[in-house]
């Protein structure tokens, strides 16, 4: 789906002149969440469908940034860009699933799970209708197993509901 143009914070710039353009690199999670209600950014989260540590070791190198391992078996690393109040933290993981819709239908709530291509960030992927919870400020899982998969989704769910002064919907 076709989003308005907006302005795009310094970091994603960035990224963008970090990765080349044919690359498959997407910006999910609260990252694009936050992108869309105009909030500032503190973190990236990004996704990529294969080799996330190698990519992500790439990234770091192309910013002038450290990397670190954060999950070998889950190809997931961390880079952190520049130190004190202007630091970024970027986290690179690949697609839980086969394809970035099966990631993000696998993810904790809809308004988590929406997705944009990194060189694109006006396509908004967004299979579970986050867009409109967020909308809406309505909290709703992703899937009726999401707490059965993971049950720290509950406190996950309390403290996002608070901090985005968003309602809980009843059959989450």
């Amino acid at each position: 789906m076709q989003i308005p143009a907006y302005p795009l914070p310094p970091i994603i710039k960035d990224l963008q002149d970090a990765v080349p353009t044919p690359q498959e690199v997407y910006l999910v999670g609260g990252t694009v969440r936050d992108l869309l209600r105009g909030h500032p950014i503190h973190d990236v989260d990004l996704v990529v469908p294969r080799d996330g540590l190698a990519f992500a070791r790439k990234l770091a190198n192309n910013l002038k940034a450290a990397f670190y391992p954060l999950d070998a078996s889950r190809d997931t690393g961390r880079i952190i860009l520049g130190e004190g109040s202007q630091r970024m933290i970027i986290d690179v993981a690949v697609f839980r699933g086969p394809t970035l819709e099966d990631d993000l239908r696998a993810r904790d709530f809809t308004v988590n799970a929406m997705a944009m291509p990194l060189h694109q960030p006006t396509q908004l992927i967004d299979p579970t209708q986050g867009l409109r919870d967020l909308k809406d400020k309505r909290l709703r899982a992703c899937t009726s197993h999401a707490f059965a998969d993971d049950p720290l989704r509950v406190l996950r769910g309390v403290r996002l509901a608070v901090a985005l002064q968003f309602r809980i919907e009843p059959q989450t």
